[in-house]
């Protein structure tokens, strides 16, 4: 073998080798841009949510009167997104805490009971049977409590406070490892 095919099987060697051992290095930096920007897509979410819950309160109150009044009540339900949030948390799972999962889990729960009683308030006309109108001011109801457990969960968690909604760490203490 003369010495510039030596040279160039070596030099094939070591540019192999440094790729096989600079692979895992450049995924590990892929998946932590990748992480970082889920995470500011999950903060971006919870941020546009605020505004979102502020506006949701405003409508049930006024379904609640529409109710209280006799009438038919008015406005209209934008959904959370909770599907785009989904996503956003299913592609983070391996990377959020327990805590994080559990929070993130707790919260699209109360957007999903939100968005429900509104529709069915919205939904409801002067006309319904009272227990239809009881059932769906029932809801509303329910809607303005999640809506507060909500907001307090999605403020803490953009104040980086990950609350232990599930009791995971009191738990975990009752049955170590």
């Amino acid at each position: 073998m003369s010495e510039e095919t030596f040279a160039a099987v070596i030099g094939a060697a070591v540019g192999v080798g440094l790729g096989v051992a600079l692979t895992p290095a450049v995924e590990w930096v892929k998946r932590k841009v990748l992480v970082h920007a889920l995470r500011k897509i999950l903060r971006e979410h919870f941020l546009a949510a605020v505004g979102v819950i502020a506006q949701k309160r405003e409508t049930a109150r006024a379904i609640a009167d529409g109710f209280n009044h006799g009438g038919t009540p008015e406005g209209f339900n934008v959904p959370f997104p909770i599907e785009a949030i989904q996503r956003v948390d299913l592609a983070l799972a391996e990377d959020l805490s327990v805590r994080e999962r559990h929070l993130v889990a707790n919260v699209l729960a109360l957007f999903a009971i939100v968005d429900e009683g509104l529709v069915a308030g919205l939904s409801t006309t002067g006309n319904d049977l009272l227990n239809v109108r009881q059932t769906a001011m029932t809801k509303v109801g329910l809607s303005l409590r999640a809506l507060d457990a909500a907001e307090d969960l999605v403020t803490r968690f953009l104040r980086g406070e990950i609350v232990d909604v599930t009791l995971v760490d009191q738990t975990a203490q009752r049955f170590p490892v």
